[in-house]
């Protein structure tokens, strides 16, 4: 089996190969399925979504089914057969202007606000319509987490320049000492490591966000200040069934819901402006 790697917001991918016939040819552009942004599961897996297509060997005719999977954390690829080999892996991104138009955090943005406008068409309990602005309050902040972590990763493991960089630079290790068996297993599947790594952080602690953006993509996330209360207020919706410590209602507007989403796409959108001009 031959396995690869590729940037998850690619559009298309082309190979280069090798049949066992001694052929060696370029396939078509084949293309690339976008992560699921509606994913609604607790774990970064849940937003994979696969493509099968297959290449033929214009000299002997034999075909060869290629494997796609992309999810917010990465693209990963596999051609199930030994009789070929992978030359070169050849992607298509799209400009930047399709990038950002593409962002997880957006496209949650739009959902939200256009349900926000459904539930203002129908007749609902005042009851229910504050819940639902509890739950939406809550996963604005899920979403951020979701952009922060698919964002460092991505910029990570663009490079081999950038993986040894997030090793060096990633405070964690700095401060820790490896035998020699864990920087060999740690070598082999440094891709990995760094997906396994990168999947245990906690994502709304902005300390420690801000410090590893500045660390390993020498990214100053700015004044996040705006998000304390909002990310307090999450987690008493999240944990305390929407009462705070001392058992007080919390309470969350059509008017909070929208101020919050601007402002995380603000703080998105500024974020792709520094990786876009570094």
């Amino acid at each position: 089996m031959n396995s690869f790697e590729y940037n998850p917001i690619s559009t298309d991918i082309k190979f280069k190969l090798k049949c066992e016939c001694g052929e060696v040819f370029d396939t078509d552009f084949l293309s690339v399925p976008s992560p699921d942004f509606d994913a609604e599961g607790e774990h970064y897996s849940d937003s994979i979504n696969t493509d099968v297509d297959c290449v033929e060997c214009p000299k002997c005719g034999k075909l060869f089914e290629v494997e796609l999977s992309t999810s917010f954390y990465g693209g990963e690829g596999y051609i199930d057969s030994d009789d070929v080999e992978i030359l070169d892996v050849v992607e298509n991104n799209p400009d930047f202007e399709e990038y950002i138009s593409r962002s997880i955090f957006e496209v949650e943005h739009n959902k939200i606000d256009r349900i926000m406008q459904e539930i203002g068409a129908v007749s609902l309990s005042d009851d229910t319509v504050n819940y639902l602005y509890k739950l939406f309050y809550a996963n604005l902040i899920a979403e951020m987490e979701v952009y922060l972590y698919a964002t460092i990763l991505k910029q990570v493991l663009s490079s081999d320049e950038n993986k040894l960089k997030f090793l060096a630079n990633y405070s964690p290790f700095r401060e820790r000492k490896f035998n020699i068996s864990e920087v060999v297993g740690m070598f082999k599947n440094l891709s990995g490591y760094i997906k396994e790594t990168l999947n245990k952080l906690v994502y709304h602690n902005m300390s420690s966000v801000s410090k590893m953006y500045k660390d390993v993509l020498n990214i100053e996330l700015g004044d996040v200040s705006f998000l304390k209360d909002a990310i307090s207020k999450r987690h008493d919706i999240v944990h305390r069934n929407g009462k705070t410590l001392d058992g007080k209602e919390v309470v969350v507007t059509k008017d909070d819901v929208i101020y919050l989403s601007k402002q995380i796409l603000d703080f998105m959108y500024s974020i792709e402006l520094k990786i876009k001009n570094d």
